[in-house]
């Protein structure tokens, strides 16, 4: 009865709160840092997200949004259950260097026409081994028809006359070419 109740000053309870915040945050966020690099030592890290696609195989591009780099080193493009070694010539594209063979292919097209598989497997590859005369195979994976003529109009502009050009077309790029070029 005659004791008063004493209540803390508002600043202090609003200080108690944030600190405590705070160290829940820090700890939260802590424990998913090791739950993470754990988890990568685990059979579990086949489940993490990856695409696969080797550094600085793309570049920025003012007039597509992105292209394959040009002269891009050998590296490896994994899948969960494969990979398989990528590169890029001088003309930008999963293929051996060009070196004004004529009469020469021009293809075109997504990911399909790059391959996301064997080199020897690219269905451009098979087309000339068939056919016997020189494909350039300038697919660029999550394109569509958009991006895929402002490289090729790039290209035609400093090569020879290609004997056919080839665009393999595939029902996403309708998609990718409403989302150019801010894909």
């Amino acid at each position: 009865p005659g004791k008063r109740l004493i209540l803390n000053k508002p600043m202090d309870w609003i200080k108690r709160w944030s600190v405590n915040l705070l160290f829940t945050v820090v700890s939260v966020a802590s424990m998913l840092l090791v739950a993470e690099a754990v988890l990568r030592f685990t059979s579990f890290a086949k489940l993490l997200p990856y695409d696969g696609m080797a550094q600085y195989y793309y570049t920025a591009n003012r007039d597509s949004g992105y292209d394959i780099s040009k002269n891009a080193a050998t590296s490896t493009h994994r899948f969960p259950d494969a990979s398989y070694p990528i590169w890029s010539n001088n003309l930008g594209c999963f293929d051996y260097p060009y070196n004004n063979e004529q009469p020469y292919i021009y293809l075109a097209g997504d990911s399909f026409t790059w391959g996301f598989t064997t080199f020897e497997d690219k269905w451009g590859t098979i087309l000339e081994s068939l056919i016997g005369q020189r494909v350039v195979k300038c697919g660029v994976p999550g394109s569509g028809t958009k991006q895929q003529l402002v490289k090729a109009k790039k290209l035609l502009e400093t090569l020879p006359q290609p004997s056919r050009i080839i665009v393999g077309y595939f029902a996403n790029d309708k998609g990718d070419d409403d989302a150019f070029p801010n894909s």
